[in-house]
């Protein structure tokens, strides 16, 4: 995975590095893979509980930290201490000093870089690059001229949110409606949206499938541009750039019933 902003760093540092370096998770972890694969119908559900961990996590993190700076205002040379000690003390206890220190840089670095602004020079770097104006998940034609309240209105919608070390540049930012940048919000990843409690039975009909909230089809969405992105080490606005928008969804079929993972967008 190409990594844009300083939260995406922090975050696979926490899901790929930290997590399993404890002892009690990875062994866990391990040995509950195939029960989980069971549970699910498939893989895929013990990446969701991983990532939903490390969402958390990080959540905690950025919470943490942005309290710390606005009640103590450490001093330049003792930030990287006082977060490293925040993390071993109060989420990841006994995590290694060396690790500690890793990741209390890159969220000191996630917190300041996400406190700016989209500048004009940007928005205009962004979308003068598209070939059109179209939101980058459902394909609605959007007009710069639209009014707030009118479903074609323009945003210009964070990959990685701010609000956990998403940055205002031009290769995290992508043209969404008003709709879908209100449904994704500040979800940082597909873990963090509700899709286990999505389960339809074989088969299910046209009805059924439409009856999916938007919210579930843009984790599927959000989820398939993680997955290329990780696959082939790109950004996450390049991968979803080739993914491309949903316009419906279908299912893999068979005869037992259809969980979030056997859903297709097309």
């Amino acid at each position: 995975m190409y990594f844009v902003t300083s939260g995406e760093r922090l975050f696979s540092t926490v899901r790929d590095e930290i997590l399993p370096a404890r002892a009690q998770f990875g062994t866990g972890w391990r040995s509950l893979r195939d029960t989980i694969d069971n549970i699910g119908g498939g893989p895929g559900l013990h990446d969701y509980l991983g990532g939903a961990a490390a969402v958390i996590a990080l959540r905690r993190m950025v919470h943490f930290w942005r309290h710390e700076i606005e009640t103590t205002m450490p001093a330049e040379n003792a930030r990287v201490r006082l977060a490293a000690r925040i993390l071993t003390e109060n989420i990841f206890p006994g995590l290694d000093t060396q690790l500690a220190s890793k990741a209390a840089r890159q969220l000191i670095d996630a917190v300041a870089n996400s406190n700016r602004d989209v500048s004009k020079a940007t928005r205009r770097r962004v979308l003068s690059a598209l070939p059109g104006l179209r939101c980058y998940i459902c394909n609605r034609t959007l007009s710069k001229t639209a009014e707030q309240k009118d479903p074609s209105f323009l945003t210009l919608e964070h990959l990685w949110p701010r609000s956990l070390g998403g940055e205002s540049v031009e290769e995290n930012l992508l043209p969404a409606c008003v709709r879908c940048q209100n449904k994704k919000a500040d979800s940082v990843s597909w873990e963090w949206i509700n899709v286990h409690n999505w389960v339809l039975p074989p088969s299910p009909s046209e009805d059924a499938l439409n009856s999916i909230p938007r919210s579930v089809r843009i984790a599927r969405h959000h989820q398939l541009i993680f997955e290329l992105s990780r696959s082939e080490r790109c950004s996450l606005k390049e991968s979803a750039l080739r993914v491309g928008p949903f316009e419906q969804l279908s299912h893999a079929g068979g005869t037992l019933p259809v969980t979030f993972f056997d859903l297709r967008l097309q």
